[in-house]
Parts: C-alpha cells; structure tokens; sequence
C-alpha cells in the first residue's frame, strides 16, 4: 500500500512543478515543490506508523501467536499451545515492573528447580509477547532447570506503551527486570539473556550498558546493526523506495515523539563496549534482518569471548528450531559450563 501511495501521490507534484512552471513561473515551481515536500512527509508518517507505534491494543491477558518467525496457522497456532501449556505446567508468576518513563510492564516468570538461583531472561521481537517464547523458555527450564523471565517489551503483550524503541528503549526496561530479579532470587542469583530480532537488538544494545556482575552472558539471535541501518534496509527492499529523506526525516519525528533518533539506537556502537561473553547466531537466509549484519556486529563486538554461529536455510528468526545438527545448543551449553 506504501508503494502504491507514493507512486500515486508523487504524480501530483511533478505534474504541478512541471505545469505550475509552464503556467506560472517561479511561484508554480515552488508551489509544486512544497507538495512533494509534503507528500514525503506524509509518507515518512505511515512508515512511521508502520514502523515505532504500537500495533496492537494493550491486552488483559495472555494472546496466543506463531512463534518467531512462524505464520499464523492453525496447526502452527495449536504447537504453540502444547509448548505453552507444557511450560507453564512448571509453575507461573505475573510480574510487574514501572518503567524509567513511567510505563507499567509485564512479565511471565516461570520458576526454576527447587533451590535454583540461575536464570534466562528471554526477549521476543517486533509484534511478539512474552509467551510467545515459549519454545526457548522450555528447553532451558526442563534441560537445566533455569528459573525463566519473558518480558512483554514496551508497546508488547499486556505492557504499556504508544511508541517502540526498536531495542534502543527496552534495554533500559531489561535493567529494570534485573534488578527485580536480583531482589527475586537473592544472592547467588546468576543471569544469562537471549534475544530474538528486536529481542537480539536489545541485548546487543544492553550489553553496552554497566551490568551486574551476576549476568554471566548474551545470546543475540538474528539481531541489526541499527535501527538507522534496518529501516533503511526495509524503505528500500520491502517499500522499493529511497532511504533519503525518509529515513533521516523519520529518525527527526521518532526524536520528537520517542525521545530517540535512528542512528543512535546502534547495536554496532553499544558493542564497541560490550565485555560480556557473547553468542552471535543468524540464518543465513533471513531476508528481513539481512544475514551481513552478522558479520558486521561480531566484528564490532569488543568481548574477548564471543562466537558465531551461522544456520544454513534458516529465515529470520527461525535458527533456533531449524537448527537440526544443534548448533546453537552446545554452544550456549558451553557457556553455561563456563560461566555459570
């Protein structure tokens, strides 16, 4: 619909440069200029719209959805009730924490074994909630016994908000949660996050961030560069349209109504100070979050101890579940037998 909105909309103003011109000199080629100006402007508030504001209303309770990566189908929607179902038979507790800017947001905690001080704090992506996850939850909690957080981001599920922070706002939001989980558990409490998409920008983003001794490592799955560098990427390959001056005009407006431009939401630069030991997975077929930004963000990474794993057909945020040779788990065991 974008394309087709601005294919017929830019007809106008060059119709009128051109003819204003002919007709009226000057003045028409101005007034055909400040159409266009509009025009782009109109067009960078859907893509706006499309992009940072929230999708759908807040909800009163758990929404059933695909899981990452996955379409909306009824075998595929009843799979995700058995892994919920089978999850949350471990036990439930609602959380909730009050944001740095005042948003209340939610949390499905999942306890652990008895006596169980570790934990895997799990961060969906764009469109997702909290159970959503529950793929990855269950085979932390029954191979290792972890206690289990799954946050509703911002604009999420059954948390507040009106605007996204594409990962660049939720990282503050995951301080928050650890903290609340360090209260939790009490001492001795250990800590590991995984990300998925928006949820892999967070950690990326967070892992700049001063963080308790007690998180022990990250794992960002199919994660961007930057919010700049991914909606510049979507303008241009889904919408067939030029990042200039929609995406610098976009990045001005998210300042204004946000708090935050595109460029500074940079996972590149948060990693430019990252210590933590860090796993960097993508599918090597992921046309949404292109598979070059893998490369791109463990290169930027400054922890000593980091890996990549790369999935082979796997779309975007499906190399957890396509990874058959399990790959990404004995990684992840590996760390978790060396730092937790």
């Amino acid at each position: 619909m974008l394309v087709v909105f601005t294919c017929l909309f830019m007809l106008v103003p060059a119709a009128l440069m051109a003819g204003g011109f002919w007709l009226l000199g000057g003045w028409g080629l101005l007034a055909g200029l400040g159409i266009a100006l509009l025009v782009v402007l109109a067009i960078t508030l859907v893509f706006l719209r499309h992009g940072i504001f929230r999708k759908t209303p807040r909800q009163a309770g758990d929404t059933l959805s695909p899981g990452p990566g996955e379409k909306r189908t009824t075998a595929g929607l009843a799979r995700q009730q058995r892994l919920r179902n089978k999850l949350l038979a471990h036990g439930r507790e609602n959380l909730w924490i009050t944001s740095y800017d005042g948003l209340r947001l939610y949390g499905v905690f999942v306890p652990g074994a008895p006596g169980e001080k570790r934990v895997m704090m799990i961060l969906h992506g764009y469109g997702g909630n909290a159970l959503q996850m529950a793929e990855y939850a269950l085979y932390f909690r029954e191979h290792y016994g972890f206690n289990i957080l799954l946050p509703d981001m911002r604009c999420h599920g059954q948390s507040d908000g009106r605007y996204l922070g594409m990962g660049w706002l939720e990282r503050k939001d995951c301080l928050q949660w650890l903290a609340l989980l360090e209260k939790k558990l009490g001492p001795g409490v250990q800590a590991a996050l995984y990300g998925v998409s928006m949820g892999g920008a967070t950690v990326m983003m967070l892992a700049g961030e001063a963080l308790p001794p007690w998180v022990k490592f990250m794992v960002e799955d199919c994660g961007y560069t930057s919010v700049h560098d991914q909606f510049a990427f979507q303008v241009k390959s889904i919408y067939h349209l030029p990042p200039f001056p929609i995406v610098p005009l976009g990045s001005l407006l998210c300042r204004a109504l946000a708090g935050y431009g595109f460029w500074e939401a940079s996972a590149v630069k948060q990693l430019q100070k990252a210590t933590l030991p860090m796993v960097f997975v993508h599918g090597q077929a992921d046309t949404f979050v292109p598979y070059a930004m893998l490369q791109t963000v463990f290169e930027q990474a400054a922890c000593q101890n980091k890996v990549r794993i790369a999935i082979p057909g796997a779309t975007h945020a499906q190399a957890f579940p396509m990874d058959t040779v399990g790959k990404i788990k004995k990684e992840i065991d590996r760390y978790i037998r060396l730092y937790m």
